[in-house]
């Protein structure tokens, strides 16, 4: 079951200067999908690559939350903090040392995922940076939800990479409200391509990049239908 969900939520990392860094900022995981109501947990050790004594701090530059009552995500580095605390630090690491730190996303309440952007920043030299983005998600807890699941598709946009337009294929087993938008990989909202009554079969829609002014990068196409979500990953190459 975890395997047929996982496929449908993807998340992007951007690492910024990874060559020049004096550290290793590696999860075991950018994205993970669990049952509705566990712990999410991504392991990220820092590991000190120079040959000083650094501190390094994480700061969580953006924390989109289905549901902000219901799900909440902290940071543990050296010990674990509460969930508003938005910038940690590391005691001293010394050179080749290596220290724990995890990202932990509560998933309570609602079905969905969440995206998380993480930033480790060397504290000797502020530019000296890795940027992360984690993606957190639930699947149907009953054979309920897991049949609605199957009762619609949505297909990999084609072309993928594209530029400027792509199109994207979906399909209903039966008459079904059905929403279809385009979200930046901060779950910022671009664009509606699809709402509305879907008749059973397959249909297309197309994304037209060039209307949004967009940088090349990586999107979410977001389906939603009787409340049943499924994401696609698109790639935009300018």
């Amino acid at each position: 079951m975890v395997k047929r969900f996982v496929f449908l939520f993807v998340v992007f990392a951007t690492v910024s200067a990874l060559a020049q860094t004096t550290f290793l900022f590696i999860p075991d995981s950018l994205y993970k999908i669990r049952r509705l109501g566990n712990e999410i947990v991504f392991n990220v050790p820092i590991q000190n690559t120079s040959s000083q004594t650094i501190t390094v701090s994480v700061i969580r530059r953006s924390n989109i939350l289905p549901d902000s009552l219901q799900w909440q995500s902290s940071m543990c580095f050296d010990e674990c903090f509460a969930p508003d605390q938005d910038s940690v630090s590391s005691t001293p690491i010394d050179a080749g040392q290596t220290r724990e730190f995890s990202l932990h996303v509560f998933a309570t309440g609602v079905e969905g995922f969440a995206t998380v952007t993480l930033t480790a920043i060397n504290n000797r030299t502020p530019s000296d940076s890795i940027t992360l983005v984690f993606l957190a998600a639930t699947y149907p807890v009953s054979v309920e939800k897991s049949i609605k699941e199957n009762s619609f598709t949505l297909e990999q946009n084609y072309p993928n990479p594209f530029n400027p337009s792509t199109k994207v294929r979906y399909s209903v087993a039966a008459k079904s409200a059905v929403d279809i938008s385009v979200y930046s990989i901060l779950g910022q909202k671009i664009a509606s391509l699809v709402s509305g009554i879907a008749e059973p079969g397959m249909h297309e829609a197309v994304f037209d990049a060039a209307q949004y002014n967009l940088t090349s990068g990586t999107y979410l196409i977001r389906m939603e239908s009787e409340g049943t979500v499924k994401v696609q990953k698109a790639i935009l190459v300018k």
